[in-house]
């Protein structure tokens, strides 16, 4: 399993006087990629980018320390990449609706081949592996945002 930090959690309360306009679903819109290319490597540590994305819960109930709510889903197999925990998000006012953005590192992985499987040993004919991943939060309540799906980015397979 990989290893997620999360680097920035900015969270815009939304104060009593104005109730915002916020599903209890959680809605999330991705934002950007700090870079569109990584080394492919078997162990965390050897090369990673940051995602980030913007968040919105009318009820507030984003983050725990006990469940994995921030799933990762490699699109080149459907497998499951990552999972990780977002912090306990305070809930604050009588409307508890928050907005925000999420901003957490992703390590890279190896590369996969015409056979399907991954593989850190590449072969020449294949320097470079495009990928995207499919991101989604799950809230307190158990309600699943929307899902959102990042810019391409190429593995250096080589």
């Amino acid at each position: 399993m990989r290893f997620f930090l999360f680097v920035s959690v900015v969270v815009y309360f939304v104060s009593c006087s104005a109730a915002p306009d916020f599903s209890d679903v959680p809605k999330i819109t991705f934002v950007g990629l700090s870079k569109s290319e990584m080394v492919q490597c078997p162990v965390d540590l050897c090369d990673s980018l940051f995602i980030t994305f913007d968040f919105e819960d009318g009820d507030g109930d984003i983050g725990e320390n006990q469940i994995l709510d921030l799933k990762v889903i490699d699109n080149r197999s459907g497998d499951l990449y990552d999972q990780t925990s977002i912090p306990m998000l305070p809930e604050q006012g009588s409307s508890n609706g928050i907005s925000g953005q999420i901003m957490f590192k992703l390590y890279s992985s190896c590369c996969v081949f015409p056979d399907g499987i991954p593989s850190c040993e590449a072969p020449a004919e294949y320097p470079t592996n495009d990928l995207s991943l499919d991101l989604y939060i799950t809230d307190r309540a158990g309600n699943q945002s929307n899902i959102i799906t990042t810019s391409q980015i190429t593995l250096r397979c080589q």
